[in-house]
């Protein structure tokens, strides 16, 4: 038998390092498009955790007469154990002891912004699992945490939303982190507490706001809306981790 053979086409290796160029091209082109998709998508989940929360905000407050919830009990449930509104700072965390985590099923994952993930940063508290990297607007909402008292010297009282006069700006809950330099060494770690630009004693140099979605922040606002805030002609005081404040006072945003 004659066996007959046929020369198959080929690419030369010009044709093939061609063809290598334009996949790259293309890969350039699209790649900031798809970062930029896939932050957009993490920005709608961020956000639509908040609105649960949100949610979750009104139903604690029908339970207990309009007021915003404490930030921490000490001692509680036991000596020793202190429970934030996530659940206690021990391992494991138990959210049991927290009367707002009943009102989201005691699933801490709605806590969680998805574009500050596990691993991403030092938890707080030495508590080793996640629990929250949205901070509560404590300086406003719970002002005992801070110790803060009227003009004549009595401790403020726990907020109600009727006491609110621009529930659409205030904030309640917002992405959170904070910075730590121990020994010089830039620690970066999740923060409970959404702390307000100015304090009595003067400017704040520790912002925990962190502006993680295309250098926004979401935040939860007292009438139960969320949005993405900038600077507003606010400031960092940790550029290089995106730390800052929306806008310069405390007010409207901070507290009222």
């Amino acid at each position: 038998m004659t066996r007959h053979h046929h020369n198959r086409p080929a690419f030369t290796l010009i044709e093939l390092l061609v063809v290598v160029a334009i996949v790259a091209l293309l890969m350039s082109i699209l790649m900031p498009s798809l970062a930029a998709a896939r932050d957009t998508a993490r920005t709608v989940r961020c956000t639509g955790n908040l609105h649960g929360l949100a949610t979750a905000a009104s139903c604690y407050q029908q339970d207990y007469d309009g007021h915003f919830w404490k930030t921490v009990r000490y001692n509680h449930p036991t000596a020793g154990v202190h429970t934030y509104f996530w659940g206690t700072n021990t391992q494991p965390v138990d959210t049991a002891p927290s009367p707002l985590m009943r009102y989201v099923q005691h699933e801490l994952g709605v806590f969680w912004c998805p574009n500050l993930r596990w691993g991403e940063y030092v938890p707080q508290g030495g508590v080793n699992e996640p629990t929250t990297t949205y901070g509560y607007n404590a300086w406003a909402l719970d002002p005992g945490f801070w110790g803060r008292r009227d003009s004549n010297g009595s401790p403020l009282p726990m907020m109600r939303i009727t006491d609110v006069t621009r529930p659409m700006d205030l904030f309640v809950l917002a992405d959170s982190g904070m910075s730590w330099s121990p020994g010089g060494v830039s620690i970066f770690q999740n923060s409970t507490s959404l702390d307000p630009p100015k304090f009595a004693w003067g400017d704040n140099t520790t912002a925990t706001t962190h502006f993680r979605h295309m250098n926004k922040t979401n935040a939860l606002c007292v009438d139960g809306h969320a949005a993405s805030f900038e600077l507003e002609g606010g400031r960092f005081t940790h550029e290089e981790q995106m730390l800052g404040f929306v806008g310069e006072q405390n007010s409207p945003h901070y507290d009222q």
